[in-house]
C-alpha cells in the first residue's frame, strides 16, 4: 500500500511541475517580447519627442522629453510652409497609395484565386513565369518604364505610381495562392452545384476567407506603396516621402530638425491607422471564419 501511495503522489506532482515550468517559459517569453517591444518603440519616441522641441540644442539636451516649452506649432509650421506644401504632397500620398491598394488587392486577390482553385492549361508554367517576375531587378527596368511612360505623357503625374500597381501584385498573389491551399474545393464545388458563377463565388465565398491573410498583405503593401522614394523621385511625382526628404535638406543646414521629425510623424500617421485598422479585422477574422472539411 505504501508504494501505492508513494507512486500516487509521484504522479499526482508532475503535472504540477509541468505546469510550473511552462509557466516559467511563458513568463520568460513575455519577458524577451516585452524587451524587444520597446526596443522598437525607442525611435518613434524619440521622433515623437524631438518633434515638439523648441530646438535643436534643447534636442540635444533632452533627446526623449522636451524640456521646457512643448512647441506644438511645429506641426503648425509644417503645415503652413509654403516651401514644402505638405497638404499637397500629403493629399497626394493618399491619391496614389489607396487607389493603388484598394484596386491592386482585389485583382491580387482574384489572380491567386485563379491559381489556386481553378483548373485551365499551362497554369502552373504561367504562374512561374509570374514569379519570375520578382527575379527582375528594379533598376534594370527603370529606363525602359521612363521611356514608355514618357511617350504615354504620364511623367509628372502620378499615374505612373497608380496604374501598374492597380494590376496586382505578384508577392501578394504568390501568398494568397498558398493561404487558399487551406480552403476546402469542397465549398467551391457546392457552389457550383448551386449554380453560382465563379466571380460570385470568389466575391461570397473566397474573400471573406481570406480576409486574414489579404488584411496583412495589404499592411505591408501600403507600407512600401506610401514610402516609395525612387519611382516618385524619377517620375517628377511631389509625394510625402519626396517632400520631406527635400524638406530635411532645406533644414538641416539651420539645425530645424524638430520640424523635420513633425514632417515624419505626420507621414507616420496613416501607416499606423491602416495597421490599427486592418489588425483589429484580422483578430475578428481568425475568430469568426473558418472552413472546415
Amino acid at each position: 500500500m505504501e508504494a501505492v501511495e508513494k507512486r500516487i503522489i509521484k504522479t499526482a506532482k508532475k503535472p504540477r511541475n509541468v505546469s510550473r515550468s511552462k509557466r516559467a517559459g511563458d513568463i520568460a517569453a513575455y519577458v524577451l517580447l516585452a524587451l524587444g517591444s520597446v526596443l522598437m518603440l525607442v525611435p518613434l519616441l524619440w521622433m515623437l519627442g524631438a518633434s515638439l522641441q523648441p530646438s535643436f540644442s534643447h534636442l540635444l539636451v533632452s533627446p526623449f522629453y522636451p524640456s521646457g516649452e512643448w512647441r506644438w506649432l511645429n506641426y503648425v509650421d509644417i503645415f503652413t510652409n509654403a516651401y514644402i506644401s505638405l497638404p499637397k504632397a500629403f493629399g497626394l500620398s493618399v491619391l496614389v497609395a489607396v487607389p493603388a491598394v484598394l484596386v491592386g488587392s482585389y485583382i491580387s486577390a482574384l489572380t491567386a484565386f485563379a491559381f489556386g482553385k481553378l483548373h485551365f492549361r499551362f497554369k502552373n508554367i504561367i504562374f512561374l513565369l509570374l514569379l519570375g517576375v520578382l527575379m527582375i531587378p528594379y533598376p534594370a527596368i527603370m529606363l525602359p518604364l521612363y521611356n514608355l511612360y514618357a511617350k504615354f505623357g504620364w511623367i509628372g503625374t502620378p499615374l505612373p505610381l497608380i496604374i501598374p500597381k492597380m494590376f496586382g501584385n505578384v508577392a501578394m498573389v504568390f501568398f494568397l495562392k498558398q493561404y487558399l491551399q487551406n480552403v476546402s474545393d469542397s465549398v467551391i464545388d457546392s457552389a457550383k452545384i448551386d449554380g453560382c458563377g465563379y466571380f460570385r463565388i470568389y466575391n461570397s465565398i473566397i474573400l471573406p476567407l481570406i480576409v486574414p491573410a489579404l488584411a496583412a498583405q495589404v499592411i505591408l503593401w501600403f507600407m512600401g506603396v506610401w514610402n516609395e522614394y525612387l519611382p516618385a523621385y524619377m517620375y517628377d511625382v511631389q509625394t510625402l516621402p519626396i517632400v520631406v526628404a527635400k524638406y530635411n535638406s532645406d533644414v538641416a543646414m539651420r539645425n530645424e530638425i524638430p520640424k523635420v521629425m513633425a514632417a515624419s510623424v505626420v507621414s507616420l500617421i496613416p501607416v499606423l491607422a491602416v495597421f490599427a485598422f486592418f489588425q483589429r479585422g484580422i483578430i475578428e477574422s481568425v475568430i469568426l471564419s473558418g472552413v472546415k472539411e
